[in-house]
């Protein structure tokens, strides 16, 4: 179920993370479905095969239970909810809120463009939502609020004033967030 250790970047800084397919599961995609860098992975039929695992476990009354099982196993102190694919549903995104309350010794995060489904959640001290442009509600976004932009090259991002997160660890990151 999660999806392990991911990327070099991930296994340096003991990040777990737990995905869905892409697109299918992102509610509220918009010319992100252009650029997803996710849909390289559906050439991989092993992570193919685990992302619609995840995606069918996630939409059980058992995901709750099971997450906890897989998490207390796991020696982590961070955890990435979705490299691939996003909250799907207002009840889904209330049961991850569930399973982070019983992990106050994990951080967790997450990047999605369904941030108008946590609108009524009190989200823990342990999680931080980042709000992802490129969906189709990038107007609803508050860019007083964590939020990540692509952009197309790095001289562009960093005349914006934005942090460039491929060069950055997650402690840090999570500095710059809060």
């Amino acid at each position: 179920m999660l999806g392990g250790k991911g990327n070099a970047k991930f296994k340096k800084e003991g990040i777990e993370s737990f995905s869905l397919p892409c697109i299918e599961t992102c509610p509220f995609a918009g010319e992100c479905k252009k650029y997803c860098y996710a849909k390289s992975f559906r050439r991989y039929p092993s992570i193919v095969k685990g992302y619609d695992t995840n995606n069918r476990i996630s939409k059980s009354c058992l995901f709750i239970a099971l997450m906890v099982v897989e998490l207390s196993k796991s020696k982590a102190s961070f955890v990435r909810i979705h490299v691939s694919g996003d909250f799907y549903s207002v009840n889904y995104a209330k049961k991850w809120m569930k399973i982070i309350k019983k992990f106050q010794d994990k951080k967790f995060y997450a990047y999605t463009k369904s941030f108008s489904f946590f609108k009524e959640i009190k989200l823990p001290d342990n999680f931080t939502l980042i709000q992802s442009f490129g969906g189709m509600h990038d107007h609803l976004i508050d860019r007083n609020r964590p939020h990540a932009v692509i952009f197309p090259d790095r001289d562009i991002l960093l005349k914006a004033g934005y942090v460039d997160c491929s060069e950055i660890t997650f402690l840090r990151l999570l500095m710059v967030l809060h």
